[in-house]
């Protein structure tokens, strides 16, 4: 009953949205579509930017899934139905002739600002539909030949001013023989203006630059003038208006406020306050915070000309600190010296962020009568020892109920977990010996040691995992960081059931053996990440994320030199227990799509490799990699994909030294706070090296296209501003464990075949 319910809920739903046009007064035409067309493809996207009446949205590019909405509950007596179709509902974009024609008038500006004065803009609109109610717009933009500068003359009556452009016209937007473009005129104007506020010119701003243009030429030229104004000040005495030279800056006294508070600026404390490296630190309780970090964080320095750039830059070493919520930086003219004095005071108002705060993560999925979830509390303090240092502290824990490897069980509780803690220290400076507190160009550094110790137990074994680990990380550039831990020590211990030591004799394959023995991981990892996303703008933007680590080549050395004994097995030890040797790199680039507004396309692809040498014959257990997943292959449980085209076999565990994961995700908005998604999942695991064990499981050139996964699905995202909560549902489009003829499996799902994910913010 409930499916036939459904059935025609979906049915009405489809015929409403089909029929967009029904809630249209008799004269009014639905606006179905909006083409720009012009001979400049180059303008395109500004042009269609501009165009002042947009169609309803489609979902996924198809469905009018919002008017649809709209339609099918606007106008009904119930406040429920109204409330979804005020809210989810979208009402129809009525075609609107006097927008049409303000866009044509507007788009004609933008080309003559472009320097295509003699434009052609017109719009046609027509008709279609039963009764002609939908109507679509055109707007065809003939530029014509445009106009271009022949000379730039600049007039600059400072002559400090006039020598320093002088200097920098190399670096000049403006070029001869370029179209006349109003928008890189503007763009001149702001580059000059910065460039003399590098030079001290804190109160040139770019009013003092205009231009003047003659086209008054032939063959579609013009002469381009910029002139720069001198600055004008009243006479003290007489009161007239004086043309003076512009003045270059000098920093004076700087103060640092480290405990602002906005909403109590007028309330009036006693504050103390303490000279250190040539600023004065005020606040109204003792130290709250190392003066020396903060300095060193500090780009304007007592007697030193004054720079845009030092400004910029003090803001972002500041806000990297991670521990002010608002800084506020304000420059005033030092009025103690006399009226000629070029010296600028600075106040620095800090205001800090929370101290403490807690956030929690879950993960879930569901497939069949399979079921597990996973998460983690965090707790965060900042400024744990007064020097900006972020102490976190996280608890990660998980329940499965999972099939034993080792014994037939029909019953599934959860019978595995894994818990552990996990404490780490990041500290806003390279821990070197001999620094002091003087400032260098690591003031964008930080040193990091954790520490954490987990505990999985699963019905084929118990496994405990200690790790220590040290290292460094730096900016390296506006988008880049890097991160380099040259100490990461990892302690495994591997304590096996008697089922489960008695599967792996049977089966008698070491490197599978080989994976369960006692080791210790002493590794060098270097992180880099590359992020162009700039935030507040709606653009495309790429993340890349590679990670490489190199395991026990320092020990083998060390071992190799002093010819160190070999246990039974040829391998090296340190006390007493066998190290792992091995190089293993990953990597993960992404790119987003900007669509519009209301959505986005996200496309990845993440290859990784496991190399074991030397010391090792296998890649440790828990160094390995695995398929499936809320973040990963949707369509498959964690751990039950691959290797390669290995068929199901759960006596085996699932895991590989190559991975390489594709996705596709379409993310888009159905209302404010609810978010949707569509996906497309492909990619598996392998061995590197054949394996009797496992026909098929290795990674082959010739046949490795046809062991690539597929998954597909839908999800939504409830955004509620602190934290997004993600459900996604998948399905199994082609399974490579099954025969070829038979892994296309997308014609015989059902619904107890999707597979359910739960998870804390976007997959990736």
């Amino acid at each position: 009953m409930k499916r036939i319910l459904l059935y025609l809920l979906l049915v009405s739903f489809l015929g409403t949205a089909c029929n967009p046009t029904r809630k249209l007064a008799e004269n009014e035409k639905l606006l179905l579509k909006t083409k720009v067309k012009t001979d400049q493809s180059k303008y395109n996207d500004e042009l269609k930017a501009i165009i002042k009446q947009k169609p309803n949205r489609k979902m996924l590019g198809i469905l009018r899934f919002n008017l649809g909405v709209y339609n099918l509950f606007a106008n009904t007596d119930e406040d429920t139905l109204n409330w979804i179709s005020r809210t989810v509902g979208e009402p129809p974009v009525v075609l609107d002739t006097v927008l049409t024609e303000r866009t044509s008038k507007q788009m004609s500006l933008y080309m003559q600002n472009r320097g295509y004065f003699n434009s052609v803009v017109k719009d046609s609109t027509w008709y279609r539909g039963k009764n002609d109610n939908k109507a679509i717009v055109l707007y065809k933009i003939k530029s014509k030949i445009p106009y271009t500068i022949r000379e730039l003359n600049y007039n600059v009556v400072d002559t400090s001013v006039a020598k320093l452009i002088e200097a920098d016209k190399k670096n000049s937007l403006l070029k001869l023989d370029d179209n006349f473009d109003s928008r890189v005129m503007q763009l001149e104007r702001n580059r000059i203006t910065n460039m003399l506020k590098n030079f001290g010119y804190y109160f040139f701003n770019q009013e003092y630059i205009t231009f003047r243009v003659d086209s008054s030429l032939k063959n579609h030229q013009v002469k381009l003038f910029m002139d720069v104004a001198p600055e004008t000040v009243l006479d003290e005495i007489s009161g007239q208006p004086l043309v003076v030279p512009h003045s270059a800056y000098y920093l004076n006294n700087i103060y640092i406020r480290t405990d602002y508070d906005p909403l109590r600026k007028n309330i009036v404390t006693k504050l103390f306050s303490k000279k250190f490296n040539d600023y004065t630190f005020v606040s109204a309780d003792t130290m709250q915070y190392n003066h020396c970090i903060l300095s060193q964080h500090m780009f304007l320095n007592k007697g030193g000309l004054y720079k845009l750039k030092d400004l910029e830059k003090t803001y972002e070493k500041l806000a990297d600190l991670g521990v002010f919520k608002f800084i506020n930086i304000e420059l005033f003219k030092d009025t103690t010296s006399d009226a000629s004095s070029n010296l600028l005071n600075a106040n620095v108002y800090l205001t800090p962020r929370k101290k403490q705060d807690y956030s929690f993560e879950i993960e879930g999925t569901r497939s069949g009568s399979d079921f597990g979830i996973s998460g983690n509390v965090v707790y965060r303090n900042k400024n744990t020892f007064k020097g900006a240092e972020l102490m976190q502290i996280k608890l990660r824990g998980s329940v499965e109920a999972t099939r034993s490897l080792s014994q037939d069980d029909t019953k599934l509780v959860f019978n595995t977990y894994e818990i552990g803690p996990e404490v780490s220290l990041t500290i806003p400076k390279l821990l070197l010996p001999f620094t002091g507190c003087k400032k260098t160009k690591n003031a964008n550094a930080f040193t990091v040691f954790s520490t954490n110790y987990n505990l999985e137990n699963r019905p084929e074994f118990r496994r405990t995992i200690a790790n220590l680990s040290a290292g460094f990380g730096k900016k390296l550039g506006k988008y880049w960081e890097g991160r380099l831990y040259f100490a990461d020590l990892n302690f495994v211990d591997v304590s096996l059931s008697d089922n489960f030591r008695d599967l792996l004799n049977n089966i008698g394959d070491q490197s599978l053996i080989d994976q369960f023995e006692d080791h210790l991981i002493p590794s060098t990892r270097l992180s880099v990440v590359f992020n162009n996303q700039k935030l507040g703008r709606n653009s495309d933007f790429l993340f890349f994320r590679t990670d490489i680590e190199f395991a026990g080549n320092a020990l083998s050395w060390i071992n190799e030199g002093r010819n160190a004994d070999l246990n039974a097995d040829g391998k090296f030890e340190v006390l007493g227990i066998q190290y792992s040797q091995y190089f293993k790199p990953e990597f993960d680039l992404r790119y987003y799509q900007y669509i519009n507004k209301h959505s986005t396309m996200v496309w990845r692809i993440s290859p990784a490799i496991g190399i074991p040498y030397k010391n090792s014959n296998v890649l440790p257990y828990e160094e390995s990699f695995w398929g499936g997943g809320p973040n990963d292959l949707r369509a498959f449980r964690t751990r039950k994909l691959g290797p390669g085209g290995f068929d199901e076999d759960d006596k085996v565990l699932r895991n590989g030294e190559i991975k390489l994961i594709s996705n596709i995700e379409y993310r888009f908005d159905i209302v404010d706070f609810l978010k949707g998604a569509a996906f497309i999942d492909a990619g598996n695991v392998w061995l590197k090296n054949e394996d009797s064990a496992k026909p098929n499981a290795h990674f082959d050139t010739s046949r490795f296209l046809e062991e690539i996964a597929f998954g597909t699905g839908i999800g939504l995202r409830w955004d509620f501003t602190y934290f997004i909560f993600r459900l996604d549902g998948a399905i199994k489009v082609r399974d490579p464990s099954n025969v070829d003829a038979d892994r296309w499996v997308i014609g015989n799902a059902k619904p107890k075949d999707v597979n359910l994910n739960i998870g804390i913010g976007y997959p990736f």
